[in-house]
């Protein structure tokens, strides 16, 4: 919402001339001619300050429209100066700031503008929105009930309020705003899908999807909601209705690296490897930093055989994620069946540095210092994997062999043995089990809408 545009009352007639016709290529949305015409009239000079604060106001709302939001913030901030009591100055220079993430400024500019007109139940709904990006939560519900109080059938900020009550657990009450926002507009798309969102995160699927599903009928280009509902799809295991709504979801928004993410997971899942490759490539490319992606694409690459191109994606990880454990563990299982016992042990001694209860690095570090010949190290790892929770009766097998130095013993003659599994050891490198929520095999993680 823009306020404050299109006006030229109390001004002397003389002047009219130079921005009347502004105001009327505002009026058609020709937004480039009127910043033409304003310019013109503002560079010429001799314009009354009254004259002034009209065409910066109106030449900065033609620049808020356009998406020019640093000029637009250079001419708010010129009406300000001229008239400092200017309510909706402060109102649209917040609205651009907010429009460029400078959240702070932004809400200083909205607390001036409630000082100035405490009526305004679109400036607190302005400031609610700039406390949600700050994730100041609580600061935000309290702002959307002074909008809410001030205009009762403000859809938009029940969404929010409900969006707020969503990031604080307070699902009851976000459910109870998106209800209410749904008998006063019942083809608001927006809160199907936030309601939508709730019943997922509760395990209420079917109701989620039906949520998605009306969400999309009335407005079938909704891209967040195919994302949504492909996720609950995912969760449903009713993959090939999943990858429909992710391929909808990236047709609508192509530079979504979550929903190509997402998909990547799903074709991992299916075992179609290569495809999952290409999606998280395609991810790497718009996010050269989301780290979950070279995760993932080296997973990938370990089962379609791509030994060293997996091993790169892990230590891509390591780079962008020194404290990940996982990702040093099946980079360690790769050197492992390399052959490469030394960069091995390295690799799984930095896992169980950044998770003392890796159980399986533990067992693999133990049989590579083995495979050396590093008995006592050996025994050393085997018997930290002894100390955790659930008992290994593996561990403890290895453990005694190791104590027992069985020096020319080889790996071949341990599997022969029946001894000992190298499998075990080398198996194909998956994210371990671990407390992160909803996570898919193949290390995707749902991280919430």
């Amino acid at each position: 919402m823009i306020v404050g545009a299109l006006l030229t009352f109390g001004v002397a007639a003389d002047e009219l001339k130079g921005v009347d016709a502004g105001v009327e290529a505002l009026r058609r949305g020709n937004y480039d001619e009127a910043i033409r015409i304003y310019t013109r009239a503002i560079d010429a000079g001799g314009l009354s300050a009254e004259t002034q604060v009209i065409a910066h106001e109106n030449r900065g709302s033609a620049y808020l429209l356009i998406g020019r939001y640093d000029r637009a913030i250079v001419d708010y901030t010129a009406v300000i100066e001229l008239r400092p009591d200017k309510a909706d100055a402060y109102y649209n220079r917040a609205s651009a700031y907010c429009s460029i993430g400078q959240y702070d400024r932004a809400i200083v500019d909205f607390s001036i503008e409630i000082r100035l007109t405490p009526d305004d139940a679109e400036a607190y709904y302005g400031r609610g929105t700039c406390y949600i990006k700050n994730s100041q939560y609580d600061r935000a519900i309290a702002d959307f009930d002074s909008a809410i109080r001030l205009k009762p059938d403000y859809i938009e900020a029940l969404n929010n309020r409900a969006n707020a009550y969503i990031a604080v657990g307070k699902y009851d009450s976000a459910i109870a705003d998106f209800d209410r926002a749904i008998r006063l507009k019942p083809d608001y798309a927006a809160a199907f899908n936030g309601r939508g969102t709730i019943y997922d995160k509760i395990n209420l699927d079917d109701r989620a999807i039906a949520d998605y599903d009306a969400a999309i009928q009335l407005k079938p280009d909704y891209a967040e909601a195919h994302y949504n509902r492909g996720v609950v799809y995912v969760k449903t295991k009713q993959y090939d209705r999943a990858i429909a709504d992710f391929n909808e979801a990236i047709r609508l928004k192509p530079s979504d690296a979550d929903a190509h993410h997402y998909r990547g997971g799903v074709y991992s899942v299916m075992g179609r490897y290569d495809r999952a490759a290409a999606d998280f490539t395609e991810v790497i490319r718009l996010d050269q930093k989301y780290w979950k992606a070279y995760y993932n694409r080296g997973n990938a690459y370990t089962k379609l055989g791509k030994v060293d191109l997996a091993i790169a994606d892990y230590s891509a990880v390591m780079r962008l994620k020194p404290d990940d454990p996982d990702a040093s563990y099946n980079r360690g299982t790769l050197h492992f069946q390399k052959g490469e016992y030394e960069r091995a042990i390295a690799d799984f001694d930095i896992a169980v540095r950044s998770k003392t209860d890796f159980a399986r690095a533990y067992i693999a570090g133990g049989v590579s210092r083995f495979v050396l010949g590093r008995y006592r190290e050996a025994v050393a790892s085997f018997e930290q994997r002894m100390k955790l929770d659930p008992p290994s009766g593996y561990a403890a097998l290895w453990f005694h062999i190791a104590r027992g130095k069985e020096g020319g013993l080889s790996i071949e003659g341990l599997r022969r043995n029946g001894n000992a599994r190298s499998s075990s050891v080398c198996c194909c490198p998956g994210r371990p089990q671990d407390a992160r929520r909803a996570e898919l095999p193949g290390g995707i993680l749902y991280w919430g809408i």
